[in-house]
Parts: C-alpha cells; sequence; structure tokens
C-alpha cells in the first residue's frame, strides 16, 4: 500500500469522524432549544388553565349579550 494512500485515507476517516461529531453537536443544541420551547409552552398551558375558570364564564355572558344573528353565517367569498 501506498503511505500517500494511506495517510489520504486517514484524513478523510479523520474529517468524517469530524463531521459526525459536528452534526451531533448542532443536533443536540436543536434539542434543548425544542425542550426549552416545550417547557414554555407547558407553563403557559398551566397559566391560562389556572385562570380559565373566570375567562369561561366571561365569554358565557358576552355570548348572551350577542344578537341572535351574529355567527351563524360563513363568508366563503374571502
Amino acid at each position: 500500500m501506498d503511505v500517500n494512500a494511506a495517510v489520504s485515507q486517514s484524513v478523510q476517516m479523520q474529517q468524517a469522524s469530524l463531521m459526525q461529531q459536528k452534526d451531533i453537536a448542532v443536533m443536540n443544541r436543536a434539542m434543548e432549544a425544542e425542550g426549552s420551547a416545550v417547557t414554555q409552552l407547558i407553563e403557559g398551558v398551566a397559566d391560562v388553565n389556572a385562570g380559565a375558570g373566570a375567562s369561561v364564564e366571561a365569554a358565557a355572558g358576552a355570548a348572551e349579550a350577542l344578537p341572535d344573528n351574529v355567527g351563524t353565517l360563513v363568508n366563503t367569498t374571502a
């Protein structure tokens, strides 16, 4: 086997390993970002559910104040 071929193959293997390490690091960062986004969404849902009782009652009162024809037609030409 030629020395140059062996060196070339070794360099290619190192480059492939480096690319795999980079890809794994990028994937880990993306997973961390997704995890923090999910945590924020869960906390937001918990906050909304805490005040949902008053909101449902207010929405029910507002719906009773609307005329009968509101919310019965759908504009399909828009």
